[in-house]
């Protein structure tokens, strides 16, 4: 009986974290293809919004996903091999470069804005 009280209590928790997360990304979507938001999809849909973002802002999206895919060339071939090469030379040196990679993750992101307002 304890057993499914916990279950039912985190079952319910991860439940409020999804429509947390997912109430407002809907809304947004919504807003975005109907014609009178107020209304909701009653007023009906359209594509008019999606199209004016797009005129706005087509040359940035073009180029988060420019800048995007050269991250991931530049991951595939120099980072792939490096942590192969790390991986079969092991030792305390490749312990001490994971560590170091590994820093960033390791320090509150409140830390390192402190460290730079300072």
């Amino acid at each position: 009986m304890r057993d499914r009280l916990i279950f039912a209590g985190q079952f319910a928790f991860t439940a409020l974290v999804a429509a947390f997360l997912v109430v407002p990304a809907s809304l947004s979507i919504s807003a975005g293809v109907t014609v009178n938001y107020f209304r909701g999809i009653q007023s009906g849909m359209t594509l008019q919004w999606i199209a004016q973002v797009w005129e706005l802002y087509a040359g940035t999206i073009l180029l988060s996903f420019l800048v995007a895919f050269a991250t991931l060339t530049v991951t595939l071939l120099a980072g792939v091999p490096a942590a192969y090469a790390l991986h079969v030379v092991g030792g305390r040196f490749a312990r001490i470069i994971e560590e170091i990679i590994t820093l960033p993750l390791a320090i509150p992101g409140l830390a390192i804005a402190l460290a730079l307002l300072l």
